[in-house]
């Protein structure tokens, strides 16, 4: 899950640095860091799955296969997005 450090970035400036905190953009650093991961791994299980299972379920396989990958692209790149796109690292 990532939190959006400052709901109007982009918008107005956070002079006080309000909204700034460090456990926000750590938390969106290590989302980003196990979505990686955990993509990684999921990419490597079912590699290793097609080469047991060989032509059974292929379309339905490809298909659930599609799907992960889309929904961790979502959630990688959201979690980028609000990690390096809307903080402002204290500057």
């Amino acid at each position: 899950m990532t939190f959006l450090a400052n709901p109007h970035a982009g918008y107005y400036d956070d002079v006080n640095k309000s909204y700034t905190t460090w456990w926000m953009n750590m938390n969106n650093f290590v989302d980003l860091v196990l979505s990686l991961i955990s993509i990684v791994i999921f990419v490597y299980l079912y590699q290793q799955k097609c080469r047991v299972v060989k032509g059974k379920n292929t379309w339905f396989h490809q298909q659930m296969f599609i799907q992960i990958v889309l929904i961790h692209s979502f959630q990688l790149s959201t979690s980028l997005f609000f990690n390096v796109g809307r903080t402002d690292f204290g500057t």
